[in-house]
């Protein structure tokens, strides 16, 4: 079942898609719902929002009524949309877990084969995939968490279970550590296939991508270690 009306894509996908003005309210119960984005950043009818995969979509029945925003969760989407539970036709949840923290925001200058990716973060290009990087706060003993990012052709997956070493650690560092598990997995999956040691450091699918990029992987971790200051913050 799709969510979105299909778009006139004759000259190209659409940026986003039509919201009602403000002064236009909505007429009866709302569905407020997590829009569905494919890999490349497309709704199913065709227009285009990018990443990442965090657009929620507030319609009433009559569609005169249609507004769109970014949140980590529906209770959040309808804050920033200035929507009651009663308004809506499936309620929100009573004690919803909290959002996380917000993406600390740096300045960079970054050096190639490093680049800003497409969800304009540090990261770097992998033939024809994108492996992104930020940081997702600190634990109590002191390890700096990285979220990662990993846009394919085929899927997006994000993790943020990588930790630096006591002390914290940069964005340059924790881009090595995660091309380094992806190549200990590929090789790990090479030799002894999914039953391997290190085959199930990530989900099968992605393992089964980094089986197939192993080389590319290989070559940018060394030249990450080798090469000091290619993510200047």
């Amino acid at each position: 079942m799709t969510q979105m009306s299909k778009v006139n894509c004759q000259y190209g996908a659409p940026m986003g898609r039509w919201h009602s003005p403000d002064d236009v309210k909505p007429a009866g119960k709302v569905r407020l719902f997590r829009v569905r984005l494919d890999s490349g950043g497309y709704d199913d009818g065709g227009a285009y929002w990018g990443a990442p995969n965090d657009l929620y979509c507030a319609q009433d029945d009559s569609r005169d009524y249609q507004r769109f925003t970014r949140a980590q969760s529906r209770e959040s989407a309808a804050k920033a949309l200035d929507l009651e539970s009663k308004q809506l036709a499936a309620p929100l949840r009573r004690n919803p877990p909290a959002d996380k923290p917000p993406t600390k925001r740096i300045n960079c200058r970054i050096k190639a084969p490093c680049s800003i990716t497409p969800r304009l973060l540090p990261g770097i290009r992998i033939n024809d995939s994108w492996l992104s990087i930020e940081y997702a706060g600190e634990s109590p003993d002191g390890r700096q968490i990285y979220r990662v990012h990993l846009d394919t052709p085929a899927f997006s997956y994000s993790d943020e279970t990588l930790r630096s070493g006591i002390g914290g650690g940069t964005l340059q560092q924790g881009l090595e550590s995660c091309l380094s598990f992806m190549g200990a997995c590929a090789e790990s999956i090479h030799y002894s296939g999914q039953e391997g040691e290190n085959s199930n450091l990530f989900p099968p699918h992605v393992g089964e991508w980094c089986a197939a990029n192993s080389d590319e992987l290989g070559m940018l971790q060394c030249l990450l270690e080798e090469t000091k200051d290619l993510i200047e913050e």
